[in-house]
């Protein structure tokens, strides 16, 4: 480099320096530096992100999946109980329906398609079988219908409510109904058309059913006038005493202290029902009750209901349901889809 040029590259060096263009070049760069860490930190966090929601609905899926083996294992449970009977053998055990659980409009859209249904040669029977009613006072003439297998089913189901048959004698239909409600009176038929009309009449919604599940601890009192929404609900809890498994007067003086916090949680479920009534203002046309039946009988004893009270059988757990579940739960039709 010549001496002009030297002094050339010196002034134009003292001026760039002097004018800032040299700093705000070096700060240019450091900042598209940065700019580049904070995209590929960013890049980080949406993966990041992206992973947790993945994750999220992957619990959401895996929630569901839980609550309804859950709701399968109540069911399965619920019928074991109700069904299970000392010298029975392990292969009747196994051979016990599992029922399917249906909503009021689901019941009533199956009893649509019955309805619709026409048989020219009058191949079809409807049964309606109160709960106290034993299928060995049935006709014989009419059990010829049946074959033995079919008979020995419906002898296994157990009901608080009673069932409806509706079957074909070329067995293409085989349906078996448990109604949330009462039957009060038997009936057989074998006819062109089944007969629907009477459990569509006992499917009808009510001027208000009041439902009582009741557990130690924790128990549910609602209303509901259409059996679809609740009026009114009410989830009671109490602080009750776990079962005690030691012996001596140590466990003696416990359980009685569980047994006054049973009775102050009855007590507490007792009175949200008489208040429940009362901004009502009249009485239910039926009252279902279910889990601890000693305890939700406990409950109603001073609400003077006229009523009959219907068991429901559906241990129903409410601490994993909410009210709108628990009314689904305790109005559902049991259903057994036998062919």
């Amino acid at each position: 480099m010549t001496e002009k040029d030297r002094v050339l590259h010196n002034i134009t060096t003292f001026f760039e320096s002097y004018s800032g263009k040299k700093k705000l070049e070096e700060e240019i760069t450091k900042l598209q530096s940065d700019l580049a860490g904070l995209e590929a930190d960013n890049d980080r966090l949406k993966a990041q992100l992206e992973k947790c929601k993945e994750t999220q609905r992957n619990a959401v899926s895996s929630k569901q999946m839980a609550e309804e083996a859950l709701n399968r294992a109540e069911a399965r449970i619920t019928t074991l109980k109700e069904q299970l009977r000392p010298n029975a053998t392990e292969e009747e055990y196994r051979s016990i329906p599992i029922p399917i659980y249906l909503n009021l409009h689901e019941t009533r859209q199956i009893l649509a398609i019955l309805d619709s249904m026409h048989s020219v040669k009058h191949t079809f029977i409807s049964m309606y079988l109160p709960w106290d009613y034993k299928t060995e006072n049935t006709d014989k003439g009419f059990l010829q219908h049946f074959n033995e297998n079919s008979i020995q089913t419906m002898e296994k189901i157990r009901s608080s409510t009673g069932m409806v048959i509706f079957h074909d004698t070329d067995d293409l239909i085989f349906e078996i109904i448990l109604p949330p409600f009462p039957i009060t009176k038997h009936h057989f038929s074998v006819d062109e058309k089944f007969y629907v009309d009477e459990l569509n009449k006992i499917l009808e919604p009510k001027s208000g059913v009041l439902i009582v599940i009741a557990h130690a601890g924790e128990s549910f009192v609602g209303y509901t006038e259409d059996g679809e929404h609740l009026t009114a609900s009410q989830i009671i809890r109490s602080s009750v005493k776990a079962k005690h498994t030691k012996g001596g007067f140590s466990q003696r003086r416990f359980e009685r202290l569980r047994e006054e916090d049973i009775a102050h949680h009855v007590e507490k479920v007792r009175m949200n029902i008489a208040e429940m009534l009362d901004d009502m203002g009249k009485e239910p046309d039926q009252v279902l009750i279910g889990g601890d039946i000693q305890l939700a009988r406990a409950a109603l004893e001073n609400a003077d209901l006229k009523r009959r009270i219907t068991e429901n059988s559906l241990d129903i757990h409410i601490s994993k349901n909410d009210p709108g579940s628990i009314l689904l739960k305790s109005l559902a039709c049991r259903r057994y889809k036998l062919l």
